[in-house]
């Protein structure tokens, strides 16, 4: 430490030269480095739907959606597997790792769940299959307002539409 110091003290120049140098060092690996702050991480997900006309959710829990989970829970690198079960309807939505192919994935859970249709009620309709796609997320504003300023405010927020 003491020979860097004393390096420093007789020969100033050196010493800014190396400084500057470090600088220009770190600004050309600053702004070369590329960082996404926001990057597109696709989770491959499937759901099932199914619908039941009539049904109560605890008909269709036990009549379509634990059918369903544990014909889907048999798939290979399932990483989250969800269900919702309402009125007249069953969704289960499985949740693949990332190193899983979507296409692959899909399929796996197509024949799964074609194994398991003739198990199903009759009124029930044939499970639909569908990958999920985040980037085609949807959203869905809804504004409620009564009186007068309801025409303002509709305008205002959606010139083109009523």
């Amino acid at each position: 430490m003491q020979k860097l110091a004393e390096i420093c003290t007789k020969g100033p120049v050196f010493a800014s030269m190396i400084v500057l140098a470090l600088v220009v060092v770190g600004a050309a690996g600053y702004f070369g480095l590329g960082v996404d702050r926001f990057p597109s991480v696709d989770l491959p997900t499937v759901s099932v739907r199914t619908s039941l006309p009539g049904g109560s959710p605890e008909e269709v829990e036990s009549l379509i959606t634990w059918q369903i989970e544990e014909i889907v829970n048999t798939v290979d690198g399932i990483d989250e597997l969800r269900s919702i079960s309402g009125q007249d309807t069953s969704i289960v939505i499985a949740t693949f790792t990332l190193d899983r192919d979507l296409e692959i994935a899909a399929q796996d859970v197509r024949d799964r769940v074609s194994t398991v249709v003739r198990q199903l009620p009759e009124d029930a309709t044939p499970p639909v299959v569908q990958k999920f796609d985040n980037d085609r997320a949807l959203m869905i504003l809804s504004i409620f307002v009564r009186g007068w300023f309801r025409s303002f405010l509709l305008f205002t927020l959606c010139p083109h539409g009523r």
